[in-house]
């Protein structure tokens, strides 16, 4: 289905996200999320906006914002591991800030991979938000998730 060019900017999904994670809960169920049942953070953020946007991206840009996660989160990982070994130390608030960097860039190659699919959505019957997200992120399975992506929407 076609719908109208939508306008997701970088500046726009990152304010989205600081915004959204600065409420009660949600680092919480974030870091819960990523570190228990290995869903990326900005892939969550991203598919809450889709859902408070009406947006619906097709499987192919699921897909593709999959492989855009497959590709920038292994830095990033690796990045984290070495910031929360370092928990402590003079340097660590600036692994804080560059852990961020690259939380930020991440964001961007997500925005550019969704907006190359901005025209296509998905159609859908699924109207319950976290049944939507749970859709996006294909983990319709675990029950035990609901109450993190609650959190999270």
């Amino acid at each position: 289905m076609q719908k109208p060019s939508m306008m997701l900017t970088p500046e726009d999904f990152w304010q989205f996200s600081v915004s959204r994670y600065g409420k009660p809960g949600v680092a919480d169920a974030c870091l819960t999320l990523q570190d228990q049942f290995g869903i990326n953070v900005n892939l969550i953020l991203l598919y809450c906006w889709c859902i408070e946007h009406d947006h619906q991206p097709t499987p192919a840009a699921r897909e593709a914002l999959n492989s855009t996660v497959a590709k920038t989160n292994p830095a990033i990982e690796l990045h984290r591991k070495k910031r929360r070994l370092a928990k402590g130390c003079p340097d660590y608030e600036a692994m804080k800030q560059a852990e961020l960097e690259l939380e930020a860039e991440q964001q961007k190659a997500l925005v550019a991979a969704l907006c190359s699919f901005d025209r296509e959505t998905e159609t859908t019957d699924i109207n319950d938000p976290i049944k939507r997200l749970k859709h996006y992120l294909d983990v319709a399975t675990q029950p035990d998730i609901n109450p993190y992506l609650q959190a999270v929407l």
